[in-house]
């Protein structure tokens, strides 16, 4: 391999590793925070930026973590992951289709 071309492979290499962590860097910041709740107040999101999330319903709260792709959320569960989504409006479409809304506090 001529230098020039082996230049060439370690700068793209560089300009692929750069942008791999940069992804990651993105893909760690959580990017969501606040509180949402149901319409009736029985089940409330705590989202912070830090990637926890605070369940509360029926008096009992459960400390999750939580990853935001895109309009996903995936909260990690004892369970498995449970996969909600950010809508336009700014609410969540939670489990069992229930639309969660954030509260001020």
């Amino acid at each position: 391999m001529t230098e020039q071309r082996h230049r060439f492979t370690r700068a793209l290499a560089g300009i692929t590793l750069a942008a791999a962590m940069a992804a990651a860097l993105v893909a760690c910041s959580s990017g969501l925070e606040g509180t949402y709740e149901d319409p009736m107040g029985v089940t409330r999101y705590t989202f912070q930026s830090n990637g926890k999330v605070l369940m509360r319903m029926m008096g009992t709260e459960v400390e999750m973590t939580y990853e935001k792709e895109g309009d996903k959320i995936k909260v990690g569960t004892p369970e498995g992951r449970v996969v909600m989504t950010l809508l336009d409006d700014g609410s969540i479409q939670g489990p069992m289709g229930v639309k969660l809304t954030r509260i001020q506090r």
